[in-house]
């Protein structure tokens, strides 16, 4: 008799309907999540996403990643660092520490590995500049789902896993990916291969002079119209090559030193233009031979080692007359 007056009075009253579950809330399976739309991913409810903002967004806390795998939907998944919890913004990663490496110590977030990354130095690779107006905090990761939306976990050049700036050339799956980490513009967009296989961050544009690099004569990017990966129509710096990682050969776009193990050079970087490229010091021409008619180019960049800075090779993409000394890029 009991049982029969209460299962009347949550009739009546719908007091005792199960409460929604929020964004969060911990789940075995789909059904445990009571709100439309809701998914179990990585043992907790949560929704898809098509992108970081927006009314298809995360909220504070969360990630638009693909949970579970590389090809499992875009999900809002937890975060495993440390954030504002009236911003969002994270308190280790991405922070300027141009005033040196005890920034990055201080903070909240439980890495075991937080630091000050800065740029590498063209004439010594794997060795990291002085000093770097652009060097911003990080720390160690395993996967793309250790770092903030608009970091991707990479090796750096000094061989070592972290959370870096996806930037101009970054690997990217929406245009929120692409918002933060370079100065050069605030404009950006995600973009895909010429061969569709994958998308990289780039800048939108009106002329060819909204591409880095442009003014100096040396991008090698060019606007040019398409759509975003998002499918909106517009015009993108869109990489010569149709791609931001190539196949390893002296000249080729690359990411990290990891992509130009074919050739054994490093992947160098113009902190001007945000080129990237598979290079190394040389004395001749015949060291930079290959299918990408690379020469050894005097960069005229000054070092300790070097005080004049005119007698250091690098290959790039200077023609082979030497039309283009200095002109550090791989894209004429």
């Amino acid at each position: 008799m009991k049982s029969s007056l209460l299962l009347l009075l949550c009739l009546g009253a719908g007091a005792c309907d199960s409460p929604a579950t929020k964004i969060g809330f911990a789940c075995k399976k789909d059904g445990d999540c009571n709100v439309a739309g809701q998914t179990c991913v990585l043992s907790i409810c949560t929704h898809g996403c098509a992108g970081q903002f927006g009314a298809q967004g995360c909220p504070i806390g969360y990630n638009c990643t693909s949970g579970g795998s590389a090809t499992a939907p875009l999900t809002c998944n937890k975060i495993p660092f440390a954030v504002d919890p009236m911003t969002g913004d994270a308190v280790l990663f991405g922070v300027s520490c141009v005033a040196g490496d005890a920034t990055c110590m201080g903070t909240s977030d439980t890495n075991g590995a937080p630091q000050c990354r800065k740029g590498e130095n063209p004439i010594m690779p794997g060795t990291a500049l002085a000093t770097d107006p652009g060097a911003y905090c990080t720390g160690s990761c395993t996967s793309d789902a250790d770092c903030p939306y608009f970091m991707f976990c990479n090796t750096d050049f000094d061989m070592v896993q972290k959370c870096m700036f996806r930037k101009q050339c970054g690997p990217c799956t929406y245009n929120d990916n692409c918002n933060k980490g370079d100065a050069t513009s605030s404009s950006y967009a995600c973009v895909a291969t010429t061969d569709g296989k994958d998308h990289y961050c780039t800048h939108t544009c009106a002329v060819q002079n909204d591409c880095p690099g442009a003014a100096q004569s040396i991008s090698y990017l060019a606007c040019r119209g398409g759509n975003d990966a998002q499918g909106n129509a517009g015009s993108f710096c869109i990489h010569k090559r149709g791609m931001c990682v190539g196949t390893g050969e002296i000249c080729d776009p690359c990411r990290t030193k990891a992509d130009c193990a074919k050739s054994g050079t490093s992947c160098i970087s113009n902190d001007q233009t945000g080129e990237q490229m598979c290079s190394k010091a040389c004395a001749n021409d015949a060291a930079c031979a290959g299918p990408n008619n690379a020469t050894c180019d005097d960069t005229n960049i000054p070092s300790a080692a070097n005080p004049s800075g005119n007698s250091i090779g690098i290959c790039t993409g200077d023609d082979s007359a030497h039309n283009n000394p200095g002109l550090f890029t791989c894209n004429l």
